[in-house]
């Protein structure tokens, strides 16, 4: 009888890692399928930047290395002013800057042109979007000088 138990023991090891190899194969494929699956996607960036406070970002696009166009909404109860918006790559390198006084008030949606830099990265061959840290200098009624970032990088769409 203890000559069956071994035998018993080694099959349920060889069952085990025909399982272990055949799941390993799965997530291989899986993630090959989904290549953001193990990270945040775009859309989930944006959806961040869609809420933010005071100002959300709505949408965002880049013009190969010439401009980036954000659109901003005021998303406070009263007017806020714009000082500057800041965008540097994720990735890091130079940051580009609007530096119009822009006055917003409850509620205004207005897109903002932020002229583009020869050193951003570029938009060509298969990019989608490029990442950017954001940085919105502003005043309210009581403070000014009040800067907006975010925990997450926000997404500019390729054209």
């Amino acid at each position: 009888m203890s000559g069956l138990r071994a035998q018993g023991s080694s099959e349920y090891l060889l069952l085990l890692s025909a399982v272990l190899v055949v799941a390993l194969v799965a997530v291989t494929l899986i993630s090959e399928i989904f290549p953001q699956a193990g990270g945040l996607s775009n859309y989930q960036y944006q959806s961040y930047w869609r809420a933010a406070q005071p100002f959300a970002i709505a949408d965002a696009a880049q013009t190969g290395t010439s401009s980036i166009t954000v659109v901003l909404q005021n998303n406070a109860a009263h007017e806020l002013d714009v000082n500057s918006v800041s965008l540097t790559p994720a990735s890091g390198g130079i940051t580009v800057t609007n530096s119009s006084l822009l006055i917003f008030t409850a509620g205004q949606r207005r897109a903002v042109v932020i002229p583009g830099s020869a050193s951003l990265p570029s938009c060509s061959g298969s990019a989608r979007s490029v990442l950017y840290t954001v940085s919105i200098n502003y005043d309210d009624e009581e403070l000014t000088g009040k800067i907006q970032g975010g925990s997450l990088p926000l997404p500019a769409d390729c054209q």
